[in-house]
């Protein structure tokens, strides 16, 4: 893949049941030779933003809140194509 560094959140896990943290990336890292680097946490108003919450603002239409925790405007694009009526 020619991975050359990963950036992830503060509280990212992965694997099977999300068990592994950044100390196992980071000997991955060490392994197939691409840097790690850790994101501290985002706040908005004593609010932890996460993908999760910026997903389920989305989900409930709320644009308002998502786009205050993305820092900008969310937008989506994409063709119209004609269905089957």
């Amino acid at each position: 893949m020619n991975l050359c560094k990963i950036i992830i959140g503060h509280d990212h896990r992965f694997g099977r049941n999300r068990t592994a943290t950044i100390d196992d990336l980071i000997q991955y890292g060490e392994k197939y030779n691409f840097e790690v680097e850790q994101i501290t946490a985002k706040e908005i108003d004593e609010i932890a933003i996460s993908s999760t919450k910026i997903r389920n603002a989305l989900l409930e239409g709320d644009v308002n809140t998502a786009n205050s925790y993305l820092g900008y405007n969310y937008s989506i694009t994409g063709s119209i194509i004609e269905g089957k009526k």
